[in-house]
């Protein structure tokens, strides 16, 4: 696996509850 290839891999899953009224891509906004 090239280093591409490597940028592409997943590394981790993180489960969240999330709370009623945000969306998913919110969820992740507030991540990143």
């Amino acid at each position: 696996m090239d280093t591409e290839q490597m940028k592409n891999v997943v590394s981790g899953v993180l489960v969240i509850d999330k709370p009623i009224g945000l969306t998913s891509h919110d969820v992740v906004q507030i991540i990143r």
